[in-house]
């Protein structure tokens, strides 16, 4: 194997419209030729709502695997007569398989999720080509096939990084492998699939299973912005921001941002670069994300969940592990929790407003006693070392207590009455939110 450090590269589906793309991808790869690269590959733009809609609407299925043929032969021409080209009929042939037989067993959860991963497959095959015909050395893999592996947490499928260290076959990593994100195989030995925005978890995760000097995830933004862009309040984007700062924004209000793809590497202290594919060239910008660094403390953004519950349960069942339980049951259905706090008998947390019939299902069980308060949203100031900034600023103590919650990298309070972005701008104009990058 080569000595050069590894850079794994993810292009997602807002990077896959068309086939132009594809020269800006090779360009990229280009620039770090001094490095062992790997591609990690969503499915081409709009493709995965598409498998979506037919897995779960029959009537959207009909012409599936028609117009994803048209659009990925609009992608790559020469792909069915290429020698991808008994792969790549191989993939159409079984999504109408998967559809069969989603038709008579709606389910059938081993047809949806080899559906929902043809998507994948497709977009490795025709990336592949395409990249060939430019000179590369490229070649697809799919994520079962070289051994990476998924198991269960916290009610979310998540790469098995362990067993993956002892699975994955190196030796398929020649060249420039074109791996395909957002699955892999599962406890079962099938298919299993990680939840939207996976393969940036995948990147991650495959960072650091192959120790690999850094992972750069290509967007069609610049990077990541103090604020939303979405709330039309204008920033500049953050050169640096520590891993526990970017979960903070991950949670909340960074769509571009998901909270796979920096967990996994926060033991081993890898970068993981935001660069905007198309203007990178000439501005050479670029998010960094990496460990939490005590001369960058400050307030780095605000987010905003809006629509959120202040939940209170509360059990008189006397067993100690009660309540904790009750807790884990409510985070294996996938529902966040901000703010958790437990004591004794009684739990008290945020969550969306969306959440609460899967809370209160829980609680029901547990025979809880649940309270809720909402509240239009929750304003998050991001940032490591913010405790003297809010324990003494007006804007903050006008909140109650239980409406407002510090967090290692953050200060939270929960709104009423008021505009959000309000909110956001009155917490701008008075904190310097703009970090100096």
């Amino acid at each position: 194997m080569t000595n050069l450090q590894t850079v794994v590269h993810k292009f997602g589906g807002s990077c896959l419209r068309d086939a132009s793309d594809v020269k800006q991808i090779a360009y990229v790869l280009s620039q770090e030729n001094q490095s062992r690269n790997i591609i990690v590959v969503s499915a081409l733009w709009g493709t995965t709502d598409r498998l979506i809609r037919a897995a779960n609407e029959p009537r959207y299925a009909g012409r599936l695997v028609s117009d994803l043929h048209s659009q990925h032969k609009r992608f790559s021409p020469t792909i069915q007569s290429s020698k991808l080209g008994e792969k790549y009929d191989k993939v159409l042939r079984g999504m109408e398989k998967s559809l069969t037989a989603l038709s008579e067993n709606p389910n059938d959860k081993v047809a949806y999720n080899r559906l929902l991963a043809s998507g994948e497959r497709l977009s490795a095959l025709v990336v592949a080509n395409e990249l060939s015909l430019l000179g590369l050395d490229a070649h697809p893999l799919g994520s079962e096939d070289i051994g990476i592996c998924l198991k269960m947490k916290n009610g979310r499928c998540e790469v098995d990084i362990s067993e993956t260290k002892k699975s994955l076959q190196h030796d398929a990593l020649f060249g420039l492998p074109v791996v395909t994100g957002w699955f892999g195989k599962g406890p079962d030995n099938d298919i299993a699939l990680l939840s939207r925005g996976g393969s940036d978890h995948t990147a991650a995760a495959l960072s650091v299973v192959l120790d690999a000097e850094k992972v750069i995830l290509w967007k069609d933004v610049e990077g990541l912005f103090p604020i939303n862009p979405r709330w039309n309040i204008t920033t500049k984007p953050l050169r640096y921001i520590g891993y526990g700062e970017a979960l903070e924004f991950a949670h909340r209000d960074a769509p571009i941002l998901h909270v796979g793809s920096i967990e996994p590497l926060m033991q081993s202290g890898i970068p993981l670069e935001i660069r905007n594919i198309s203007t990178f060239r000439e501005t050479q910008f670029s998010t960094i994300i990496g460990p939490d660094i005590q001369s960058f403390n400050g307030l780095k953004g605000i987010a905003c969940v809006q629509h959120v519950t202040l939940v209170t349960l509360t059990t008189n069942k006397i067993h100690s592990n009660t309540m904790i339980n009750i807790v884990k049951e409510i985070q294996d259905e996938n529902v966040v929790l901000f703010g958790l706090e437990m004591k004794n008998s009684i739990a008290q947390f945020i969550t969306s407003s969306s959440c609460l019939q899967q809370v209160r299902e829980v609680a029901e069980t547990y025979d809880c006693l649940i309270e809720e308060e909402s509240f239009s949203g929750m304003i998050s100031c991001i940032g490591n070392g913010l405790s003297d900034i809010v324990d003494e600023h007006r804007l903050f103590i006008q909140y109650p207590k239980e409406h407002r919650f510090i967090s290692e990298h953050g200060f939270h309070v929960l709104t009423k009455g008021k505009q959000l972005r309000d909110v956001i701008l009155e917490i701008k104009d008075i904190t310097d939110i703009l970090v100096k990058n």
